[in-house]
């Protein structure tokens, strides 16, 4: 989603495919739907990376150019990426603010990054594969 020029490149090198922009300021809503179904025809998953955080948006009041929307317009769940550095059960409020702000955007899952083992090797209280409440 959005203007990117280092991005493309690794997910041309990790999938095998390439990247191809959906912006809906630039292209309008039926254009990225248009776009995303053309690409994508023929592969088992799509992979949409967001940009600017979930709901930041144009003017950031409006959801125009936001990741939700586009995830909206796709019908697509929404796994978030979040810096699991010394937030504890901080995230968990986080995670499930932002999945009340618009209980029509599906967030299925949370993957948490530089999380910090603790004097007994725990992780995180989670239970892996998504199986805890957040």
């Amino acid at each position: 989603m959005g203007h990117d020029h280092i991005d493309p490149s690794y997910h041309k090198w990790i999938s095998g495919w390439p990247s191809r922009n959906l912006d809906v300021v630039l292209m309008g809503e039926d254009g990225v739907v248009e776009r995303f179904l053309r690409y994508s025809a023929g592969a088992d998953v799509a992979v949409v990376e967001g940009v600017i955080g979930l709901y930041g948006s144009v003017d950031g009041v409006s959801e125009l150019g936001s990741t939700a929307q586009v995830a909206k317009l796709l019908k697509a769940p929404v796994v978030l990426v979040l810096n699991g550095d010394r937030v504890n059960r901080t995230l968990r409020a986080v995670v499930r603010r932002l999945k009340a702000f618009d209980p029509s955007v599906a967030i299925p899952g949370v993957i948490l990054t530089r999380v910090a083992l603790g004097p007994g090797g725990e992780a995180c209280q989670v239970p892996p594969r998504g199986r805890g409440r957040y």
